[in-house]
């Protein structure tokens, strides 16, 4: 349960509809910059650029390299087995996204009154990108991905979904991986684009599959969630920074900076409220 509602938490990344309208309009305008942000959108324009100039093949080999190595040694069982016990729950992923959605509504208007007035600070344009939703479209695709991450490889209603559940699987391990080199002490740079990185290949090794698909459902969720992809990247970039000032990793410079802060821990602590009551939920014997 709570590594599905990790990821929703990442993948969505979705503001309130009500809003949508005044914080996109304020988005272009002349920024000033902040030595300690990059803009999400500025970012992910940049590393598209290089992933498809090939500036990032020489990391995707070693990552497929290490994936295939897991792969003959046996050692997916775990992964596999956790995926599939996040599945068994009885909490529909319905239940779950309504009340992510309702938190992000409420998270996202306190964001935006938090940055209003201000119009052209790096950190305020970063404030409006993460409270800015995604298309509708983009976002129920988003969502419906998002149920592979609790399948194992055959547990798709069809081949075409089968696929990509491999697809999937392949790009968690990778991203475990990825963050266990650094956990055992080694030099990973610029790990945080890596991971958008490996995200942009999901989508497109999905894309790619999706071409000879005969669901037509999963191949219009496919088309869909790829049509805006770079924009979500951008919103998880943006966001990143956001939670880094609740968690206290970044310290806040100014009082925006602080009440922003809290904002985001309160809604981090909401969701964990969400998490332990959809599981206790979900494990209590029917009477």
């Amino acid at each position: 349960m709570n590594s599905i509602s990790i990821l929703l938490a990442s993948l969505l990344c979705t503001g309130s509809p009500l809003l949508a309208d005044a914080s996109q309009n304020d988005v272009n305008v002349i920024v000033q910059q902040d030595s300690r942000y990059r803009l999400g959108s500025e970012v992910v324009a940049q590393l598209r650029a290089d992933y498809e100039a090939g500036v990032y093949d020489e990391f995707l080999s070693d990552m497929d390299r290490a994936y295939q190595q897991a792969n003959d040694d046996e050692q997916l069982e775990g992964l596999v087995e956790i995926r599939k016990t996040n599945g068994e729950y009885t909490v529909s992923l319905k239940e779950l996204t309504a009340g992510f959605e309702q938190i992000q509504a409420e998270k996202n208007q306190a964001l935006l009154k938090a940055a209003a007035g201000d119009n052209n600070s790096l950190f305020a344009v970063k404030i409006r990108s993460v409270a800015t939703p995604l298309p509708d479209a983009v976002r129920e695709a988003t969502i419906a991905l998002s149920e592979l991450r609790h399948m194992g490889p055959g547990m798709g209603k069809n081949n075409d979904e089968n696929q990509l559940i491999a697809i999937d699987l392949a790009s968690h391990y990778k991203e475990i991986h990825l963050d266990s080199l650094a956990a055992r002490g080694q030099d990973v740079e610029n790990r945080r684009d890596k991971h958008l990185i490996l995200e942009m290949q999901r989508m497109d090794l999905m894309k790619q599959a999706s071409v000879n698909f005969e669901d037509k459902q999963l191949k219009s969720i496919i088309e869909s969630a790829v049509s805006d992809n770079d924009l979500r990247l951008a919103k998880i970039y943006d966001s990143s920074d956001l939670n880094d000032l609740a968690r206290g990793r970044t310290t806040p410079a100014s009082a925006v900076e602080e009440r922003v802060a809290g904002i985001v821990a309160d809604a981090h602590a909401k969701f964990a409220d969400l998490n332990r009551d959809l599981l206790f939920k979900s494990v209590e014997p029917a009477r």
